[in-house]
């Protein structure tokens, strides 16, 4: 899904003589509004049929923004770099971008969340202990010999 700053949600919220570029905040909010739309229409009204899982990213094109491209002339004897104008590229954000962090709109979602599964052989997951443990003991540590990846294959097996 794209903004766009012609929606008539945007337009005719304009004042005379203003552009949606004018006005970051409205074209944030009215984008996710229009998001949210697409949420329940899709997530709870089943648009496309029941959506078992979904992701979405928010991301912000910065066109307008000059990058300097620095040359070196290997026959120069001095290289002048710009670095405030290097620092000042690398961190530019938008208006938009501004506005939606400025609001605290979640700029990703994904359901069901994911978890990251350490993957490892059979029998060679990782074991935590202190110095102080018995070796022994930890050696015959239930907790250690099931993990999320052991678990994970278990469930599915099961069902």
């Amino acid at each position: 899904m794209t903004c766009n700053p012609q929606w008539p949600e945007i337009c005719d919220n304009l004042k005379p003589g203003q552009i949606a570029q004018d006005r970051p905040d409205l074209v944030s909010r009215v984008f996710r509004a229009k998001l949210e739309d697409l949420k329940e229409q899709l997530l709870k009204k089943h648009l496309l049929e029941e959506v078992k899982a979904y992701i979405y990213v928010i991301e912000f094109q910065k066109h307008g923004h000059d990058k300097q491209v620095i040359q070196i002339d290997p026959d120069e004897q001095e290289v002048v770099i710009n670095e405030i104008k290097r620092f000042q590229d690398a961190c530019y954000v938008s208006p938009p971008e501004a506005m939606w962090r400025i609001f605290s709109f979640p700029l990703s979602q994904i359901i069901p969340a994911l978890l990251t599964l350490q993957v490892h052989l059979p029998n060679k997951q990782m074991v935590r202990f202190r110095d102080d443990d018995i070796m022994s003991e930890v050696v015959d540590w239930e907790r250690d010999k099931k993990t999320m990846l052991t678990a994970f294959f278990e469930t599915n097996r099961l069902n």
